[in-house]
């Protein structure tokens, strides 16, 4: 998989790798968890462009929140996805 934030970065692999590169891009994201950037993104989404996105339900795995994120990225086109 390869997506393009709005800013223009690329990130590729798998959607746990690319949260992961983008985690540790982030200057909050790399004293966080997993769990706890990804509620970042989804704060901070609501914050600044005014959308809710629906990603947590149930027990995932890393992997799917992963998944679950980028999706509801790509789905509000807040990132390009390609895979």
């Amino acid at each position: 998989m390869k997506i393009t934030t709005k800013d223009g970065r690329e990130f590729k692999g798998t959607a746990l790798q690319i949260v992961r590169q983008m985690k540790e891009m982030s200057f909050f994201g790399a004293d966080r968890t997993l769990f706890e950037y990804v509620e970042l993104v989804i704060e901070q989404t609501r914050v600044h462009e005014g959308v809710d996105l629906d990603v947590f339900g149930g027990e995932q795995t890393d992997e799917e929140v992963c998944v679950a994120l980028l999706d509801e990225l790509g789905r509000h086109r807040l990132l390009a996805v390609g895979r």
